[in-house]
């Protein structure tokens, strides 16, 4: 670390002992003024805030299902790296033929399951 960082951590170091000393002996540093209002933020990751409305999960229309790993949309999500940054589409491809289809939504829903862990396997 450089010499200021060094000297501004001590000066902070020093705030915080002067404010928790003032803190222990009773006295407060309020000036009568009231608190400001916090302002709202979107918050990424995070969940929403009681100014946020929260997300609808599912668009209206659509309802959530227990096998949504196996869907079109999740499939191809799936296989993505091995085809575009791995160059394994030949190989994706002979697992589609392989499960009873021509592409992705071709593939009959008894064989997804079977087709997205042979994908795993391929990732390994």
């Amino acid at each position: 670390m450089t010499k200021a960082t060094l000297i501004c951590i001590a000066a902070f170091a020093a705030a915080i002992a002067t404010t928790a000393k003032n803190l222990a002996e009773g006295e407060t540093t309020d000036t009568g003024a009231p608190a400001a209002e916090p302002t709202p933020t979107k918050r990424r990751g995070r969940a929403p805030t009681e100014t946020e409305a929260p997300k609808d999960p599912a668009p209206a229309g659509k309802t959530a299902r227990v096998d949504d790993q196996y869907s079109d949309e999740a499939l191809k999500l799936h296989i993505h790296p091995l085809v575009v940054e791995e160059g394994r589409g030949a190989e994706v491809k002979a697992l589609i033929t392989k499960h009873g289809g021509t592409k992705i939504s071709d593939l009959p829903e008894a064989n997804r399951p079977a087709f997205y862990r042979d994908i795993e396997a391929l990732k390994m």
